[in-house]
């Protein structure tokens, strides 16, 4: 694997492209825009103010600035540094922006959650729709094809799910709730959720399927038929897991939903640390695994512990055994670990395979730390990774083809990111040290990066999973992957 120096960058990550050729970085107010193979500047562009979030078009000719700060949304293009465009809110504000799936349209969506306005680009209008639930973004789901829109909405104490049909946006006439020269983004449907207090909703990569799931004071998760509303599967983690740690009905409920890329899946990662795939034929369980701290099963399962290749520096007046415990001596190996010039390694661990945790502060603000956090799957449905918040150094990698356990990672740092590669069985981590992991069902191996002082709190691939970014607390670097 072959490094690229490293490049300031501030506010939002650096971005790849749809296409993979470009990477747009921000510093402060400037959007800077960067050829992959050579991290050569093709466009630098200066914003009126700090910009919160970027985005890239589909088609990779165009970068949208969220300036949500002044209320404004800026957009520039790729190739012509001619061309701009700006959108100002006014008093309603920005609390969010995205594109639509065909790179047509901006959807903004105001301070409070008051409204959603559609900005078309190419009919140069504006549609408004009703004001989602969440102002911060959740709640607002295309369709993997793009034709849809289903926005999660809160009125008369109850949870509703209205579909928007985008391919009506050309379309003359159109009823919807659309602002100047004929309308268009046509409401499909609108129906009532079977929820108390809906926490966000997902389309399914299928299809016509919308899953939602309460916030963390419940754990149901249903399935409906996008079109019309009807129930198609409904299931509660507590009805499973009643009888295990954590569970009944005063547990907290469930943390995070991903689906399969095919559908055919959906992972529901719970405050009680269990994971739980359920199919979507009967939304039964295929698999309920826990996050334990003592892993002895299955056979199979390759343990891959982080350790130190040389041993940690040690005080000359103090003994090797004065005051040495288990746990000063994992503290004292988690503080080298992150030292940028300890070198580490995976050792291959044996079953039963002990798993470091720790209990979540009760008075910490905030969410508690407890539960899986993230669950993501590989770019084919095939394995699914999956962090638990009470042993934040260890990563669980799943094989749904077995519905098994197939990999365990374990480090000294606490994991702050993952990424699948768009190809492939690839899985990148970082934990905020000058190492970045990579696992395939090959193997797994741990990765120096050669660059002074640079910590990697987060990564991502290019489409060709071929270049890996690696971003820093002020700077990114491009790791590119060698046969």
């Amino acid at each position: 694997m072959d490094f690229s120096e490293s490049f300031r960058s501030s506010g939002p990550p650096p971005a790849f492209s749809p296409d993979g050729r470009f990477v747009a970085t921000v510093v402060e107010y400037r959007l800077i825009i960067r050829e992959v193979e050579t991290l050569r500047v093709v466009q630098l562009y200066s914003c009126l103010d700090r910009i919160d979030s970027i985005e890239w078009s589909c088609n990779s000719a165009y970068v949208l600035c969220g300036l949500c700060s002044r209320g404004v949304i800026q957009i520039w293009s790729t190739e012509n540094s001619e061309w701009t465009c700006k959108i100002d809110e006014g008093p309603a504000g920005v609390q969010a922006v995205r594109w639509s799936p065909d790179g047509a349209c901006v959807l903004v969506v105001a301070e409070f959650g008051l409204r959603v306005t559609v900005w078309d680009l190419v009919d140069k209008r504006c549609t408004y729709l009703r004001g989602p639930k969440h102002g911060d973004g959740r709640g607002l789901a295309f369709s993997g094809d793009g034709r849809w829109l289903a926005v999660l909405e809160r009125a008369e104490m109850r949870d509703w799910v209205t579909v928007y049909d985008c391919s009506s946006r050309a379309s003359a006439g159109n009823g919807g709730h659309g602002k100047g020269g004929g309308g268009g983004w046509g409401e499909a449907a609108r129906f009532q959720l079977p929820t108390a207090d809906a926490a966000d909703i997902a389309w399914s990569p299928a299809g016509g399927v919308l899953a939602a799931w309460e916030s963390c004071l419940s754990d149901k998760v249903v399935t409906l038929d996008a079109g019309s509303g009807s129930l198609l599967g409904c299931y509660t983690c507590s009805s499973s897991s009643s009888g295990g740690a954590g569970g009944g009905k005063d547990c907290l409920g469930i943390k995070c939903v991903s689906w399969s890329a095919t559908g055919e899946l959906l992972a529901v990662g719970g405050y009680d640390g269990r994971l739980r795939l359920l199919n979507a034929v009967t939304w039964a369980p295929l698999l309920e695994a826990e996050h334990g701290g003592r892993v002895a099963a299955p056979a199979a399962l390759v343990v891959y512990r982080e350790e130190l290749s040389e041993p940690a520096p040690q005080n000359p007046r103090q003994p090797a055994s004065a005051g040495a415990t288990p746990t000063s001596r994992g503290v004292a190996a988690a503080a080298a670990a992150a030292d940028p010039n300890a070198r580490t390694h995976y050792a291959i661990g044996d079953l039963p395979a002990a798993v470091p945790g720790h209990k979540p502060a009760p008075d910490a603000p905030g969410p508690p730390k407890l539960g899986v956090g993230r669950c993501m799957w590989s770019a084919d449905g095939r394995y699914a990774a999956s962090v638990e918040d009470c042993r934040p150094g260890a990563v669980w990698v799943w094989d749904a083809g077995a519905m098994e356990l197939c990999a365990l990672l374990v480090h000294l740092a606490p994991v702050t990111d993952l990424a699948w590669g768009p190809r492939g069985h690839t899985l990148a981590v970082a934990t905020g040290t000058t190492r970045v992991y990579l696992w395939t069902p090959a193997g797994a191996s741990i990765i120096h990066i050669p660059l002074p002082n640079f910590q990697a709190f987060g990564c991502a691939w290019n489409n060709t999973a071929t270049t890996l970014l690696l971003r820093g607390p002020e700077a990114f670097c491009c790791a590119y992957l060698t046969a």
